[in-house]
């Protein structure tokens, strides 16, 4: 428990000397801590539940459920002030007002097209990592699937992933830059 809270909060300072970097790790290293001290609570859960843990659904929760913590702790790395970031988190299981969300999406689309094309550029980013993440977990290679169609296929697939990668860089560019560009 408290080795993870140790590394992770060095990988936080590692990302950069300010406090939400530091805040960004120790919440990975609580939630990896609490996971570890109770797994025994959650398999014995499972079991009194009867929830098999070797079946899809559960498989797919698990995959859903660590997509999530890790979106989660995006508040701290992204987000900059912690008090901020600490505000939104909160807020997200407080004070959630879809209606409020809603507004604040409508503002970004017909305010900002940059905020579109990044709001678009994310969106179809992390589909792309989720579906990989199940396909991973199902014992599939994705590049191995893409690689046994036709080169015109791989063709196209390469060239959108690569076109969607360098897309990032002009959309990120305008708003912080790329994060690992000074190491």
């Amino acid at each position: 428990g408290i080795s993870n809270l140790i590394v992770f909060s060095l990988v936080g300072l590692w990302h950069g000397p300010d406090k939400h970097y530091l805040a960004w790790g120790l919440y990975n290293g609580i939630i990896i801590a609490l996971s570890d001290a109770l797994a025994p609570a959650f398999s014995s859960l499972n079991r009194l539940l009867k929830i098999n843990e070797k079946g899809r659904f559960f498989r797919f929760f698990r995959i859903l459920r660590t997509f999530t913590i890790i979106v989660f702790a995006g508040y701290f790395d992204v987000i900059g002030p912690i008090r901020t970031g600490l505000s939104c988190f909160i807020n997200t299981f407080f004070h959630f007002e879809l209606a409020g969300g809603g507004a604040m999406i409508n503002s970004l689309f017909t305010d900002n097209i940059t905020s579109v094309q990044a709001i678009s550029t994310v969106a179809v980013s992390v589909v792309l990592l989720f579906i990989n993440s199940l396909c991973k977990e199902g014992g599939h290679s994705p590049l191995e699937r893409i690689c046994s169609h036709k080169y015109y296929i791989r063709w196209i697939v390469c060239f959108s992933l690569i076109m969607i990668l360098l897309y990032s860089f002009t959309v990120s560019s305008g708003i912080r830059g790329f994060m690992y560009a000074a190491f």
